[in-house]
């Protein structure tokens, strides 16, 4: 059977939120799932896909849509691994608080990760003459253009990896 998160939080901690609590609330977990899909660049099957299978991506559409707003646990913390986030800070978001503040040093450990990867792949783009002429054709490009093109490598990328057998199917 079961379980939603506000009920399985209410049993454990035998209380409700506190009005200082209810202060808090930031943003819906529709909300924190669409911003963390987009941060990360997730699309609702990549989501199903991380999280073992343990939810489906129809589950994960009906979260960003706000038609599931009451996970149970269980999918609650399919849906963490799926985002590849803590699943204190997911639980903490289900229950309508803001997500835990990273500390300066996890900030800059985060920010100093994204630098390292920024270089990594711009000495791969140095370094390889075919992603230099993608980078420079795309640069030529309108906004527009460029969105459209980002979604055709998209689909692109995720056919080749279809076709590799880096992905499953669900």
């Amino acid at each position: 059977m079961s379980t939603s998160i506000l009920d399985e939080m209410s049993r454990i901690t035998g209380r409700t939120a506190s009005a200082d609590e209810v202060e808090e609330r930031v943003e819906t977990l529709s909300d924190y799932v669409r911003r963390i899909m987009s941060e990360k660049r997730l699309t609702l099957r990549e989501v199903a896909r991380r999280s073992g299978s343990n939810i489906t991506q129809g589950y994960v559409g009906g979260i960003v849509q706000g038609i599931h707003t009451n996970p149970s646990v269980e999918k609650l913390k399919a849906l963490a691994a799926g985002l590849g986030v803590d699943e204190n800070e997911a639980f903490r978001v289900a229950r309508g608080l803001a997500p835990r503040q990273p500390s300066s040093a996890e900030a800059f450990n985060r920010d100093r990760e994204a630098q390292l990867a920024f270089v990594e792949m711009m000495k791969n783009v140095a370094s390889d003459t075919t992603l230099s002429r993608l980078l420079q054709l795309a640069l030529q490009l309108s906004p527009e253009a460029r969105a459209s093109a980002l979604k055709f490598l998209l689909v692109l990328a995720a056919d080749d990896r279809e076709s590799r057998g880096l992905t499953r199917r669900a």
